[in-house]
């Protein structure tokens, strides 16, 4: 006996065939204004904190986000006024986002790359450097 399609249980989950990838909701979302991608983890942590990256943070992450990949940055901390993020630069992915009060001792560890973007700019004291570029190899 062949199989059929499968059919929505009332009551249940709403389930989706392997592979299928949830709609986006319609209009200019995060990541068609700034071709950055959230993980699920980043998401969950900007929930918490009630960070909403459509506005002045959105462009804050963006402007740190392109200091790191002009410096040639593949994993790299963005510090904003409002969180750190940790940043997969080749494939443009936020992989978490930490609120101040969560830096805990502030170490952060596996980054080749910071930016402090403060006030929509880089951090006058702290540029964005690239580990590579101190070391005086090439990027």
């Amino acid at each position: 006996m062949a199989a059929g399609p499968l059919k929505g249980i009332d009551g249940g989950a709403n389930l989706r065939p392997l592979g299928e990838r949830p709609r986006e909701p319609s209009g200019e979302g995060f990541r068609e204004v700034f071709d950055l991608t959230l993980s699920r983890h980043a998401q969950k942590r900007l929930a918490q904190a009630g960070i909403d990256l459509r506005g002045v943070e959105g462009e804050a992450l963006r402007g740190a986000f392109e200091e790191a990949r002009k410096k040639g940055g593949r994993e790299a901390l963005l510090l904003t006024d409002r969180a750190a993020y940790i940043v997969h630069v080749p494939e443009k992915k936020i992989i978490t986002a930490i609120p101040p009060e969560r830096w805990q001792g502030g170490v952060f560890t596996h980054i080749d790359t910071a930016v402090i973007w403060q006030g929509g700019r880089p951090g006058r004291s702290s540029e964005a450097a690239s580990i590579n570029e101190r070391e005086g190899s090439s990027s």
